[in-house]
């Protein structure tokens, strides 16, 4: 049986999540200001642990913007081929990014 002082920190540990949804340009716009503040906070000595979380919060947003890019220009160049990608999600499109681009290059003749 565990203690109520363990029940207690397993829910504070436990982190609570949010989602939101941004625009490409707004999110580039926090992702910009946030590594500028990040750096900021660093040169400055910033409090303990929040560079950290910072960091994390970055990376995530880092990743999520490389994948809408990847997205739109995958739907760009199959738009250019011809292909209608409008009945493919997101998903759909970045997966098959990632496919393709798992295809070994085979030597030119």
């Amino acid at each position: 049986m565990s203690s109520p002082t363990a029940e207690a920190e397993a829910a504070t540990s436990q982190e609570s999540a949010i989602e939101l949804a941004l625009t490409l340009d707004e999110a580039r716009m926090l992702h910009s200001v946030a590594q500028r503040g990040l750096l900021a906070a660093g040169a400055d000595g910033g409090p303990n642990g929040q560079p950290q979380h910072a960091s994390s919060a970055i990376e995530k947003l880092s990743a999520e913007l490389e994948q809408a890019d990847t997205v739109a220009a995958v739907r760009d160049e199959l738009g250019q081929a011809g292909f209608d990608t409008r009945r493919l999600s997101d998903a759909q499109v970045y997966g098959l990014a990632q496919r393709l681009a798992d295809i070994p290059k085979r030597p030119s003749h």
